[in-house]
């Protein structure tokens, strides 16, 4: 499922002037939205600006005074560029106090590439409040750029719990996107995919494995009265789970392609059914869901310490930590 990500800049064809005295015409996106902006300003700002502009490349000014100083940023998006250079200009009155989701996150996105990320302290806050209680995974990716370990950490583990996967491995998110989506390969650590895709694997494997165990014994239970009461439950067992969608019972997290909370509730739901009513027969199934409730509670940490790190000190940096 294709995750839609509109620009808003509704006039590409107007030139939109951030300073009446501009002398650089930055044309952003493949359309070329035009903006007019102060050179010296995006040189004082940032220092990627600044050698973009100064440092002798094909973006420097012409020697040719009767030119147009033209930049083309035709990988910038445009909505979110304007934003960044209201910023830059002082123009606070047109900064948005509310922002969507991908709205901030391709605003990050940009002021993460041009190292300006501190210039969003006075609406760090305010943006992330806006944001916090969405539940998207993209909150993974501003968290990493606004350095908010608390919601980096939130969201990471609600991946695990809640990503499928498809037929070729790849996760899949709850909102039915690919969490490696390229167009959303900024703002995040290189290999946190990873961590979340075996940690996932690894915590259903652990969870599967009290019930493969379980069925292992009934199968191997001896030819008596003791091999009846297996059958029956190994029997009943299994057509619960069939019931659950767990046809057939998988053995390992590499065989069920659903998210760890899906399997959590499917194993809830199971039952077993006893031939001797009157006998006092142990019920597997409560052991079985106390085991997997510890496995969650004693997983292994989502996001390493170094990651944590890096939050952290991003986050006094931006503003959100004091």
């Amino acid at each position: 499922m294709a995750l839609s990500v509109p620009d808003q800049v509704t006039s590409i064809n107007t030139t939109i002037h951030l300073d009446s005295s501009g002398d650089l015409r930055l044309q952003v996106g493949p359309e070329q939205q035009n903006y007019i902006v102060c050179s010296k300003t995006m040189e004082r700002t940032s220092t990627v600006w600044k050698k973009m502009l100064s440092g002798g490349f094909a973006e420097s000014k012409p020697m040719n005074t009767n030119t147009e100083w033209v930049v083309t940023l035709p990988e910038d998006m445009p909505k979110p560029m304007l934003i960044v250079l209201n910023i830059i200009h002082s123009r606070f009155s047109l900064v948005p106090e509310k922002l969507t989701v991908l709205e901030l996150y391709h605003i990050l996105v940009l002021t993460e590439k041009y190292d300006i990320t501190e210039m969003t302290r006075p609406w760090a806050r305010q943006w992330m409040s806006c944001v916090r209680n969405t539940n998207n995974p993209l909150l993974m990716w501003i968290a990493w750029g606004l350095g908010d370990a608390t919601m980096f950490v939130v969201t990471a583990d609600m991946l695990v719990m809640r990503c499928t996967v498809d037929t070729d491995g790849r996760l899949v998110t709850p909102k039915g996107w690919y969490l490696d989506d390229a167009r959303f390969d900024a703002l995040r650590p290189h290999d946190i995919l990873d961590h979340i895709a075996a940690l996932r694997l690894q915590l259903l494997t652990t969870i599967l494995s009290p019930l493969d165990l379980l069925i292992s014994v009934l199968k191997k239970a001896k030819y008596d009265c003791c091999s009846l009461c297996a059958m029956t439950m190994l029997g009943s067992l299994i057509i619960s789970a069939a019931k659950a969608g767990l046809d057939p019972i998988p053995r390992s997290g590499s065989e069920f392609r659903g998210s760890v909370k899906e399997l959590v509730e499917k194993l809830d739901g199971l039952s077993v059914t006893f031939p001797h009513k009157n006998k006092k027969t142990v019920d597997p199934l409560p052991t079985l869901r106390s085991l997997t409730q510890e496995a969650i509670k004693n997983k292994q940490q989502t996001v390493p310490a170094v990651y944590l790190n890096r939050l952290v000190k991003h986050s006094k940096k931006v503003g959100l930590l004091q």
